[in-house]
């Protein structure tokens, strides 16, 4: 059985686009991947080998071995991080991270290191 990750990319279109590169590290990790956006999809034709779903559709999230929710600083990450209590496996990504802003990380947040590019920054922190 295939391991299966569902990630929720922010609503942003271009931060979106970026966050391709987290599922593409994933599928090469042997994940089968499941984007869940309400936009993204139609662009799915330039991403064939994944699913696209609209976010209302995420339903039984109990069925993904990861769950990568991109954080937005509104209220969609703060409804989600309710959710994140129940479940174990989700992480919270941030491209930016402020304590003061955003709160404590748990042990499977997500944290960009600016120090590199995007690209880069999402590879190295996909293999820790």
């Amino acid at each position: 059985m295939q391991k299966k990750a569902a990630l929720f990319p922010t609503v942003s279109l271009g931060d979106a686009l970026l966050f391709m590169i987290v599922a593409n590290h994933l599928k090469e990790d042997g994940f089968d991947i499941t984007i869940y956006h309400d936009n993204i999809y139609t662009l799915k034709t330039w991403f064939p080998e994944y699913t696209f779903k609209k976010n209302k559709e995420a339903k039984d999230l109990k069925k993904y071995k990861k769950i990568i929710f991109q954080n937005d600083n509104k209220k969609r990450t703060k409804d989600f991080l309710k959710l994140k209590k129940s479940l174990k496996n989700i992480s919270i990504f941030y491209f930016r991270y402020k304590e003061s802003k955003h709160g404590p990380l748990s042990d499977q947040d997500l944290v960009l290191d600016s120090n590199n590019s995007i690209a880069d920054a999402i590879s190295k922190l996909l293999k820790e």
